[in-house]
């Protein structure tokens, strides 16, 4: 069976450059290439938590909406992606500079057997579950683990900006 990796997220956004500085300000994203799509529209790329997320403009045919309350991490009237999880070291810390930030706190700080969580909105209806693994002795292969994980992402994410410099 073939291997995959997940290559992207693709975010329409009312104001791309407002969502990428979003992530880069909160959580570390930094952008690492632009292009415009096959209709022109540019398309910004961003490195988040090993990941590419790639940020446009809604495309003409399709208009934003205000999305609808959220409910136990998605909203109410959802279309099957309930949210992005992002894992942090220290969820109290995190939750509380995004509350001075003015983010809104969807759900607060949870346990959950091992896991602790908080779901945030994150702009364009976007819902971002925040998780901090409680892993006790297992602490230190967490800590190899992150290390580990960083490494392939750096690849990942230079994989991914060399194509697109490519298809220039």
């Amino acid at each position: 069976m073939a291997r995959l990796i997940l290559d992207h997220i693709h975010v329409y956004a009312r104001d791309p450059d407002a969502t990428v500085a979003f992530y880069e300000a909160h959580f570390d994203a930094r952008m690492f290439g632009e292009k415009p799509n096959e209709r022109g529209l540019p398309l910004q790329f961003v490195s988040l938590g090993g990941q590419t997320l790639v940020v446009g403009p809604f495309p003409t045919e399709l208009s934003p909406g205000d999305p609808p309350d959220a409910k136990n991490g998605a909203y109410a009237h959802g279309f099957g992606v309930a949210h992005l999880g992002l894992n942090v070291d220290d969820l109290d810390d995190r939750v509380r500079r995004l509350t001075a930030a003015g983010v809104e706190i969807l759900t607060p700080p949870t346990q959950s057997s091992g896991l602790r969580y908080a779901y945030i909105a994150a702009p364009d209806g976007v819902v971002l579950e925040l998780t901090e693994y409680q892993v006790g002795r297992l602490a230190p292969a967490l800590r190899i683990a992150r290390r580990v994980y960083s490494a392939a992402s750096k690849v990942q994410t230079a994989i991914a900006a060399g194509a697109l410099k490519a298809l220039k």
